[in-house]
């Protein structure tokens, strides 16, 4: 007569105590290798024991490679604001806490009496001379000894005399002082109403001087936006369709930056040269045809 009821399994309740109560896998002495019970399932409690722990190894993988990717998408993402807000740069300056991208389209109207070009390359007349006054008030600025150190030109610098730092101007100011004189250039009469020729010859190399300049500048920037091409109605040859947004720096915050740091040369005594004596005497002392390069370089 067979006895199956000695074969039965226990029961779960039974068996779970059974197994919960055993010693851990950190109490047993003997390797697993040199135990034959191990692979042959004679201690099957121990056994289960081993391989619950074992299955316990891929949810950990699993947990810290979540955690890596976590981690690298939030670096990526902080990595990619900074480059919107503070973009890198091969050359330095201390402007560039200042500097700030902006998303940007030119203002291009038909109509120029409702564009900014009527503000700024209309007819002469006061009301533009005033608004490229505001636009260039902040020019000049002031660095420190330490910035100019920075840049080893400290013994070249233009030192102040009141001992606060050195003359200096960020380039954007000095090319908008370009696109100034070449309207000016254009409305002669009005700029210039007793030019002499030797006057007309050295605004003219200096006219020459700012167009290649405004020429570097653009190939420098290299606006990459694109400037998609439309249908006109009037003539057959495509439209440049201006709607583009351009990556920009925000003017605002580098201008205001730069009246942090302004620098009145008219103020007496301020610039003066150590051999040749005050740089500006008035306003107009240094007129509108000025200097390229020094003769003596």
């Amino acid at each position: 007569m067979h006895h199956y009821n000695q074969h039965e399994p226990l029961p779960c309740d039974e068996e779970d105590e059974k197994f919960l109560t055993h010693p851990s896998l950190d109490d047993e002495e003997a390797d697993v290798h040199d135990d034959p019970s191990f692979f042959l399932g004679s201690s099957s409690h121990s056994y289960k024991q081993r391989w619950l722990r074992f299955l316990n190894f891929p949810l950990c993988l699993h947990m810290a490679l979540v955690a890596c990717y976590t981690a690298a998408f939030l670096g990526l993402t902080c990595l990619s604001l900074w480059h919107k807000s503070d973009p890198p740069g091969l050359i330095d300056t201390p402007a560039r806490p200042a500097i700030r991208l902006t998303s940007q389209v030119f203002d291009i109207n038909p109509d120029i009496t409702e564009s900014s070009a009527w503000k700024y390359a209309g007819p002469a007349s006061h009301k533009l001379d005033q608004t490229w006054r505001k636009l260039l008030n902040h020019s000049m600025i002031r660095l420190t000894h330490d910035e100019m150190r920075a840049l080893g030109r400290e013994a070249e610098g233009v030192r102040l005399t009141d001992g606060s730092g050195f003359l200096g101007q960020l380039t954007v100011y000095h090319n908008l002082h370009c696109v100034q004189r070449l309207h000016r250039f254009i409305h002669l009469d009005y700029y210039f109403p007793n030019i002499t020729e030797r006057e007309y010859k050295l605004l003219h190399v200096h006219n020459v001087h700012c167009l290649d300049m405004l020429r570097q500048a653009v190939m420098c920037q290299g606006d990459a936006s694109l400037m998609t091409m439309k249908w006109g109605t009037t003539d057959p040859v495509p439209l440049a369709n201006s709607k583009s947004p351009h990556q920009c720096v925000d003017w605002s915050a580098l201008d205001g930056w730069a009246e942090s740091r302004h620098v009145n040369v008219y103020e007496p005594g301020l610039v003066v040269h150590p051999k040749l004596g005050p740089a500006y005497a008035h306003p107009d002392a240094h007129g509108d045809i000025g200097v390229v390069v020094d003769d003596a370089a």
